[in-house]
């Protein structure tokens, strides 16, 4: 399985070594405006781990950003110009105002230039429109800010099912305050639903944390 690290801080206040420890790696909205402070540092890291699969946070709702499709597609394209692996497509579901059409639409123009999707849909059978190497994203899962998500069960199987309709990945992160026994049923239960990738984080994602015991 996959270590993820959704991680919305700038950058450089992350030592590589722990960037490198990790999978598959989440960087925050606004990096991939060239007159952001932390792009070019961005773009650095990206290039010193290559094996580290980067994705870039793209937010896709309606009543949160509701970005135009012009601007959906030109914020995309950055990503690709910085160098990232691919997408997090956040806010992807119906709950958002987010249609199956503006749906497809940004994850056909993500592959246009060469990304990958990861869609965060509360409601997996609602992340349409993905490919085969594509993910679907359980966030607060299977803990919530520290507690049982109270969908989890429910979740997980609309997951598999929609992973076995597309093909796609399954991934999810818990959330919460970074103990030890927090962070070990999260891994695990994620380990035993045969998910792809897994990882853990405050609530905010703006903090980091990596337990020795996935070293």
């Amino acid at each position: 399985m996959k270590r993820l690290l959704i991680y919305y801080g700038w950058p450089s206040a992350v030592p590589l070594e722990v960037y490198a420890r990790y999978d598959v790696v989440v960087l925050g909205a606004g990096l991939e405006e060239p007159d952001h402070p932390e792009h070019e540092k961005a773009r650095a890291i990206i290039e010193w781990l290559p094996r580290v699969a980067f994705y870039g946070y793209l937010d896709l709702g309606m009543t949160t950003s509701a970005l135009p499709p012009a601007e959906l597609h030109r914020r995309t394209g950055r990503w690709a110009e910085l160098g990232a692996t691919g997408l997090l497509l956040d806010d992807y579901g119906d709950d958002y105002g987010v249609t199956r059409q503006r749906r497809a639409v940004a994850v056909a123009n993500a592959h246009a230039v060469g990304l990958l999707v990861c869609a965060n849909a509360w409601r997996p059978e609602q992340a349409t429109g993905l490919g085969r190497r594509d993910a679907l994203l359980l966030e607060s899962w299977p803990l919530e800010r520290g507690g049982p998500e109270s969908s989890r069960r429910q979740r997980a199987k609309l997951a598999r099912w929609m992973s076995r309709q597309c093909g796609c990945e399954v991934w999810s992160v818990g959330t919460g305050e970074p103990y030890a026994r927090l962070l070990q049923r999260s891994w695990y239960a994620a380990l035993r639903r045969g998910h792809a990738a897994a990882g853990y984080a405050r609530p905010d994602y703006q903090s980091w944390y990596l337990p020795e015991w996935l070293g």
